[in-house]
């Protein structure tokens, strides 16, 4: 039996795959993150705007989260927290 990709969307409707860069909500916040791997139904996400590199992967339906391109204000912010 062949196995389908998984094709996963977010809010607008762009398509996700691994290593993209997207926006999430987790409690009351929004923070930004990298995609680890797709799902069958949910995406593991690596949150990148932190100090605390020992934060783990979590889950996320990917309705809920918007792509964002890796602009040149994106990487300013990482470099401005870390």
């Amino acid at each position: 039996m062949d196995k389908k990709p998984f094709v996963h969307r977010d809010k607008l409707g762009k398509e996700l795959a691994v290593d993209d860069c997207i926006a999430y909500p987790a409690n009351n916040s929004l923070y930004l993150g990298v995609i680890k791997r797709l799902n069958p139904k949910m995406l593991s996400i690596k949150r990148i705007d932190t100090k605390r590199p020992s934060e783990g992967v979590l889950h996320k339906y990917s309705v809920d989260t918007i792509k964002i391109e890796k602009t040149a204000e994106v990487l300013m912010h990482l470099l401005k927290i870390s």
